[in-house]
């Protein structure tokens, strides 16, 4: 390209395997978005942050093919290093902080405008004729509805046949009022509706608590739950307004096109950069955008963007979301929950309009910390193959300290009478327990007491080796008071070989015991060996200027003045 671009499209990935194929579907991005960019004379910008690259894998820019610069095309790719992925609190457990790593690529694109997006997005002939078009302004926001699509569509070698495939083969409409699945040949709104959600719910739920007060002639009882409705009537009333501004806003996949003016991105200072995975931050930046004063602008229901759909449990997908939280609560990541992001909506209204809220320091975008950055495709460089191959699994590495391991000997064997155990022993020590369980769903089969000694106040990890060789095992945390179990993580066989199975747990001062629990339904045993329990503890993130604590973040907000000059 020669010239400033008119756009930038700033995304981020690492060269690892969340999604299922992680690589085909970036590279089905960077192949697309230069087609389409020269196809429709649109002088664009490609801004890849490779954020946190495996050592064990070369980086992102070697991985995959890059297409010919040209007057309308080009492409820099950002790095940022392991070492500064784990200045940053929870690094051991998220390999990736999405907002982070574009609000770097964000802070570094040089286009007129910016559009935060996502490597697994082909976008449609439409949304390049109004971006060719210019008609974008400052001081607004600029949405688009993302339809999702069948894996397989993005292999097609052809352009026009892959779009229109897309545009008729779409499983879902991501609009603003909803998720529209496709279902025999039609689309089907499965959101449910904000009166509904906010208001008509918990209200139906309150009165028929009150009538079983009444029912047992508890009137003293029922007059307080009525006192009590009526308090919480306006609360309804402001979480179903505020229902329907989600609706307008139009929050619905939101983070994988969002545009602004370069000027515009500034004065917000980008995503939030809390440390948590990315659910829900690319809202909170909408609602802040309009809080603070700009327009949010929804483009023509025709003018969209195409998302290659996700594996289950990696991204979010309706089918896969219990997969995916369930995933994400095993590792100890967190996330905006409906409460939290309630919050932050009632914040950011409070503050407005009389004050203008920002969530990060001027240093956004890792801004004073040097990035390596290679100008990988400009005006005459020809198309570039691919340099290397992934070779082997992928190896990470987590940075945990060892507190014990529990021998086997301090197993509980809890029911000898209906559970089958058998011990394997090599010079006295046990080596391995053999259990069945039995056959009734959550009995309880075998246990351990947790240690006492060198409990520090640190984020811990149990780690075990374990073969299940039928049915579902959940490995369950048992509260101090023994009244409730704190984590339960299903282990589903058959396994072909032993596993290492890690989890996470906050505060181990609150836990009694591990309990190996049976998970099945109608009557059926589970069976499982188990050869190790070790304890570990998370060492501190290395020292640097970018570590922010969760609970700061969630009262963090800095209130001022525009800083429209600051870049």
């Amino acid at each position: 390209m020669t010239g400033q671009p008119l756009y930038s499209f700033v995304a981020t990935s690492r060269n690892d395997d969340h999604g299922g194929d992680i690589l085909r579907r970036t590279q089905s991005w960077v192949t697309r978005l230069a087609d389409q960019a020269n196809r429709h004379q649109v002088r664009c910008e490609l801004v890849l942050v490779d954020w946190n690259a495996p050592k064990s894998r070369p980086p992102l820019a070697e991985v995959l093919s890059w297409p010919a610069g040209s007057e309308w095309f080009s492409a820099v790719t950002l790095t940022v290093p392991p070492h500064l992925h784990r200045q940053l609190s929870r690094s051991n457990r998220l390999a990736m902080f999405q907002m982070i790593a574009k609000n770097v690529g964000i802070r570094r694109a040089r286009g007129d405008f910016i559009i935060a997006t996502n490597v697994d997005i082909i976008y449609s002939n439409e949304l390049f004729q109004w971006l060719q078009a210019a008609m974008a302004e400052p001081g607004r926001l600029y949405r688009s509805d993302r339809w999702d699509i069948p894996n397989e569509i993005q292999l097609e070698p052809e352009l026009d046949v892959l779009l229109r495939r897309a545009r008729n083969e779409a499983i879902r409409r991501n609009l603003n009022d909803g998720t529209y699945v496709r279902r025999d040949g039609q689309f089907l709104n499965t959101t449910p509706q904000p009166f509904d959600t906010a208001f008509y719910e918990p209200l139906t739920h309150s009165l028929r608590q009150l009538a079983t007060t009444l029912t047992g002639g508890r009137v003293t009882a029922a007059m307080d739950h009525l006192r009590g409705m009526t308090e919480t009537l306006k609360d309804l009333r402001e979480n179903y307004y505020r229902a329907i501004l989600y609706t307008k806003l139009h929050t619905n996949g939101c983070g994988d096109f969002t545009m602004l003016a370069r000027s515009d991105w500034f004065v917000l200072r980008g995503y939030p950069e809390w440390h948590l995975f990315s659910w829900a931050i690319d809202s909170a930046f909408v609602f802040q955008a309009h809080f603070n004063g700009m327009q949010i602008v929804q483009l023509d229901n025709q003018i969209v963007h195409y998302h290659i759909e996700h594996d289950n449990g990696s991204g979010w997908t309706p089918e896969g979301s219990n997969q995916l939280w369930a995933r994400l609560d095993q590792r100890g990541i967190p996330y905006l929950h409906d409460e939290d992001f309630t919050e932050l909506a009632k914040e950011l209204q409070c503050n407005s309009p009389e004050a203008f809220t920002v969530y990060n320091d001027l240093d956004w975008g890792l801004f004073l910390t040097p990035i390596e950055s290679e100008n990988i495709v400009h005006a005459g460089t020809p198309a570039r193959s691919q340099l290397r191959t992934n070779e082997g699994p992928l190896k990470e590495t987590e940075d945990l300290i060892s507190v014990c391991t529990i021998p086997l000997s301090d197993a509980l064997f809890l029911d000898e009478t209906a559970v089958r155990y058998e011990v394997q022993k090599s010079q006295d020590a046990i080596t391995e327990i053999s259990v069945e369980t039995q056959p009734d769903e959550w009995s309880s089969s075998l246990a351990f007491e947790l240690p006492m000694h060198n409990r520090r106040a640190a984020d811990y990890w149990f780690k075990l080796e374990l073969l299940v060789e039928s049915g579902t095992v959940y490995a369950s945390l048992l509260n101090r008071d023994e009244t409730e179990f704190l984590l339960q993580v299903p282990c589903q066989g058959p396994y072909a070989h032993f596993r290492e199975v890690a989890f996470h747990v906050r505060d181990l001062s609150v836990v009694s015991r591990l309990v190996f629990r049976n998970g099945n339904k109608e009557g059926a045993c589970a069976r499982f060996r188990i050869r190790s329990v070790e304890l570990f503890h998370e060492a501190a993130p290395l020292e640097g200027n970018v570590q922010r604590s969760w609970c700061a973040e969630k009262q963090r907000n800095v209130v001022g003045p525009i800083d429209e000059g600051v870049c």
